[in-house]
């Protein structure tokens, strides 16, 4: 978690009073400025999930690695800003493999979704999140499943 912390020091600055609608964005462009999209091995195929200290040593990695990384430093503000961080992967159609996303959402009392390389907004529910990632990709997700970083809570859903 040196990493993590050290990054965050980095994007926080000392300060502490920062609200959601300006902290999650500035994480989301700190990662999108600082690192690159970078395919994990056989153009995607060999799926891999880098933790936050190999992921920076890379300069970068996949959506998921995106996520993970900024699922770290965010899950360290969690009980300062009391809120939950989940990493969330969508599942859709198999011929939209290509399309399948692996996003951040932080719940606070509502729904606030970082998508790797863009802040995507708040919303009232889980499924309202993936839904709003689909449209972003222009796509259709059938499922998810999403892990809390805060303890070992995994939520599922069907998206209607």
């Amino acid at each position: 978690m040196e990493v993590a912390t050290e990054i965050l020091k980095e994007i926080i600055d000392g300060r502490l009073d920062t609200s959601y609608s300006t902290l999650f964005p500035l994480v989301t462009a700190y990662f999108t400025l600082k690192f690159d999209y970078k395919r994990d091995p056989l153009f995607g195929l060999l799926d891999r999930l880098y933790d936050i200290d190999v992921f920076v040593e890379r300069g970068g990695g996949d959506c998921d690695d995106f996520a993970f990384a900024i699922g770290r430093v965010l899950s360290l503000l969690g009980e300062v800003y009391r809120f939950r961080v989940y990493f969330v992967t969508t599942i859709g159609p198999i011929r939209e493999l290509a399309k399948w996303h692996t996003f951040i959402v932080v719940e606070t009392s509502r729904y606030h979704i970082l998508s790797p390389y863009t802040y995507l907004g708040v919303v009232n529910t889980m499924n309202e999140a993936v839904e709003a990632v689909a449209k972003h990709f222009e796509t259709r997700y059938t499922n998810y499943y999403a892990i809390s970083f805060d303890d070992p809570c995994i939520k599922g859903g069907e998206v209607k």
